[in-house]
């Protein structure tokens, strides 16, 4: 499978729409406007994983997972760009997905659609209130029509945690049915043009599906998306948004390249339409600092947030055997089938917040060895008795033991069952931002009336099952009863006005704390608008408020969506190559008007007309950057350079090229330095700058490698006017922090494979250095002989 996304220092200066975010919404944004003929732009701040990349083992999975809390460090642990992204907080704790596909590479697909009431509730919009049948149903058929949502087939194989779901519901006089999910139950070719595969029933959806089977927006809505023509951009985060007259700013990070270690500046890209999309904590965090900046917003953002209900639970060491494991780093096993495949349909209660629905789980096979030991304890610590006779507690107690000694075929997780409610509250969250993290904030959420409800169903399920029954482990009193949610909503309610919500109807964002006024141009696309809880699995009714918004955009606009699937080939899969980045930064003083590098940095360093580059270098194939005779990679990056601007400004279209001759001076080389720098006043200057490679082995090496003659242009060439020079440099300090952002390009790579990729670019490197030398000595001391 080809990748969708482009490398990164392809970034433009500007595009006609920018989706922060690549789930759901995003995922519809992108592929609707792209179908209008829109200049799309689509901003990720996780990686694209492709099928064979999601974690399959304990050591895989640990490398994928970020933790943003209170009290740790600098309040976050690991990669931010990993997959599981772990907002803990004393109260509740989120978990969301991070990578191109949003959520959706992590959550089990299920597309539910919540009960009529749910809508009835004046907390919507009174325009979303009178659209049920007409808008919100059509957004809901087109969504549908994308994800091809299916149930377990009939004629295949019953998972045992599905007939142990179905088997206690019959005891205790509840129906079951089977979920519908955005899953392939047979191979084909989408209509996108993607290769989709059977499930092979694994039970590991939430760790990411290697096998093509799961619908993910990455699979479906982004790929007709790039078809049409959108740029997709991985790894980019998205910090907050400006208004600069007609246009909006949107200020961006490169997370992961050690731009962190030099304190750089934030880039800035702009657009004419800007949608987000990065989720209720994503898309409620950017409106936060945006408006910490100065942005007029309602003063509801961040209030109204939910957890949809969300409770876990666990059936502890049941006397049925269910295999309710993941297959994990095997290519085969039991039949677990999808995540989820059946439920308990509780709603329709005469108080619409005591209903649920009550789900069949697993817990994936990377989390096996986890699991092993987090029930042993947990189970000790916060679960209750076996019920039964002695000969069930004794054969109970065996199957504790035989998961101690490692025999994992019948042990006490081969016989635990995994319940996964969705249901309502209060949606009495607030977000915030302290020390620019975001927090939640929801005091004794988890003491709620319908927590407690919960668990009194999920208790009587185990009995049934002769297992103990073990709540969400967090849920105790010295953690103070909190819960885990992965399908937060709200932060940025839709609402009538901005005394009420952040966001309208449509998704446009208000334009100040009250009225009904709006922002032209900014949107939220996700499940930040959705204003109370749903009592359901929230993807279809994200989706069809989504595909309704982004037609009425589309229409308010002039613009039209184009409809039909042109013929597309089956992409061939393709191998990433290997390639290093790393980022520099350069720092000294420039002149305008002189014409000569020395003086402009010695007038400049007296007159204070500082410059500083800090670039970040992208060499991504080394094979090909050994061909290439100018050795060229890209960059992007941001510059600081007062006379030029106030502001920091950025740079786009970046290239260096490694050890290119230099035509004006014998036994010379080059390494060039070629940019735009783009400033907020939508001004745009050129660099063209160059390091001397020269003479001999001596001291001047390393004055050679780390001094960076500069020259200034007005407008996006070297064909403008020269508006000054000066020179930069490298300091130690720097060179340092340097050799510590230097990393390897790919995937699940061992350390030798790094330390190989490393070598090479050194070679590639020290060879054109070396080259250098020998025709310096070829032309001071004759013939170099050959060996």
């Amino acid at each position: 499978m080809p990748r969708l996304t482009r490398p990164i220092e392809q970034l433009r200066g500007h595009y006609e729409v920018i989706v922060v975010g690549s789930g759901y919404g995003g995922g519809i944004a992108a592929s609707r406007l792209a179908r209008a003929g829109r200049d799309v732009c689509v901003l990720e701040r996780g990686r694209e994983l492709l099928p064979g990349d999601f974690p399959r083992d304990g050591d895989a999975f640990r490398r994928e997972v970020q933790v943003q809390a209170p009290g740790i460090g600098d309040g976050h642990l690991g990669d931010p760009r990993a997959l599981f992204d772990f907002r803990v907080n004393p109260d509740i704790t989120a978990v969301i997905g991070c990578g191109v596909g949003g959520t959706s590479l992590i959550n089990a697909n299920v597309c539910l659609w919540p009960e009529p009431r749910v809508f009835e509730d004046p907390r919507w919009p009174a325009a979303i209130r009178a659209d049920l049948d007409r808008g919100l149903a059509w957004g809901r058929e087109r969504a549908e029509a994308m994800l091809r949502p299916a149930t377990y087939p009939e004629d295949a194989p019953t998972p045992g945690k599905m007939q142990a779901l179905a088997d206690a519901a019959d005891r205790l006089g509840y129906p079951i049915t089977r979920l519908p999910l955005a899953v392939s139950f047979a191979d084909g070719v989408a209509r996108t043009g993607q290769v989709r595969r059977t499930c092979r029933s694994c039970g590991d959806c939430i760790t990411g599906c290697n096998h093509r089977a799961k619908n993910t927006v990455a699979e479906t809505y982004l790929v007709d998306a790039h078809n049409h023509g959108a740029a997709i951009f991985a790894e980019v985060a998205v910090l907050r948004v400006a208004q600069e007259g007609w246009r909006w700013r949107v200020y961006v990070d490169v997370p992961g390249y050690g731009r962190d270690l030099f304190h750089a500046p934030p880039m800035a890209i702009d657009a004419d339409v800007v949608i987000l999309a990065a989720g209720a904590l994503g898309s409620t965090e950017i409106l936060l600092r945006s408006k910490e900046a100065g942005l007029p917003l309602s003063d509801r953002l961040g209030e109204r947030f939910s957890g949809n209900g969300d409770v876990i639970g666990f059936g502890y060491n049941t006397a049925r055997r269910v295999e309710a494991i993941g297959w994990g780093p095997a290519d085969e096993g039991p039949v677990i089938g999808p995540l989820l495949t059946a439920m308990i349909d509780r709603s329709g209660q005469e108080r619409l917040e005591d209903g649920m629905v009550i789900q069949d789980g697993a817990i994936p096979g990377a989390l096996a060895g986890l699991a092993h030991v987090g029930l042993q304890l947990v189970s000790r610590a916060l679960g209750e008795a076996h019920p039964g006779a002695l000969r069930e507690r004794v054969a109970a107690l065996g199957r504790r033991v035989a998961d101690l000694v490692g025999d994992d075929d019948d042990g006490a997780l081969a016989h635990t069952t995994t319940y996964i409610v969705t249901s309502h509250d209060d949606s009495g969250g607030a977000l915030s931002l302290v020390d620019d993290r975001l927090r939640i904030t929801w005091p004794e959420v988890g003491l709620a009336r319908e927590v407690s409800g919960i668990y009194d169903e999920l208790r009587g399920l185990v009995d049934v099952q002769g297992g103990a029954f073990v709540p969400n482990p967090l849920w105790t009193k010295l953690t103070h009863n909190a819960l885990i949610t992965v399908h937060p909503l709200g932060g940025a309610a839709m609402a009538d006005d901005a005394r009420d919500g952040v966001v309208d109807e449509r998704g446009r964002v208000f334009a100040g704390r009250e009225g009904d006024a709006v922002h032209d141009g900014l949107y939220v696309c996700d499940g930040a608008i959705v204003p109370r809880s749903l009592g359901a699995n929230p993807l279809l009714t994200i989706c069809a408020l989504a595909e309704r918004q982004v037609a009425l955009l589309a229409e308010d606009r002039g613009w039209q969506i184009a409809e039909g699937w042109p013929p597309v080939s089956p992409p061939e899969p393709t191998q990433a190559p290997l390639g290093v980045a790393f980022t520099e930064a350069m720092r000294g003083a420039f002149s305008l008007g002189e014409d000569d590098p020395a003086v402009g940095a010695r007038r400049g360093g007296a007159e204070g007309s500082t410059l500083e580059l800090l670039l970040t270098v992208f060499s991504r194939d080394l094979d090909a950057l050994d061909r290439d005779p100018n050795h060229r990679s890209g960059m992007i990056g941001s510059a600081l350079a007062p006379a030029l601007s106030s502001a920091p400004l950025t740079v786009v279209d970046g290239t260096f090229d490694l050890f290119v001759d230099d035509l004006s001076e014998a036994a010379t080389r080059n390494l060039r330095y070629r940019m735009q720098l783009h400033a907020e006043d939508g001004r745009i200057f050129f660099v063209d700058g160059y390091k001397v490679v020269r003479d001999d082995f001596g001291l001047d090496l390393w004055s050679d490698m780390t001094t960076l003659y500069t020259t200034i242009h007005e407008g996006p060439s070297a064909a403008g006017e020269i508006l000054g020079k000066g020179i930069l440099r490298v300091e130690m300090a720097d060179f340092l922090r340097q050799l510590r952002s230097l990393t390897v390009l790919g995937r699940d790579l061992d350390a030798a494979t790094k330390t190989r990729v490393l070598i090479e670019y050194g070679k590639l490197f020290g060879f054109a250095l070396l080259d250098t030398y020998v025709d310096f000595l070829r032309g001071s001391r004759g013939p170099v002989e050959e060996r």
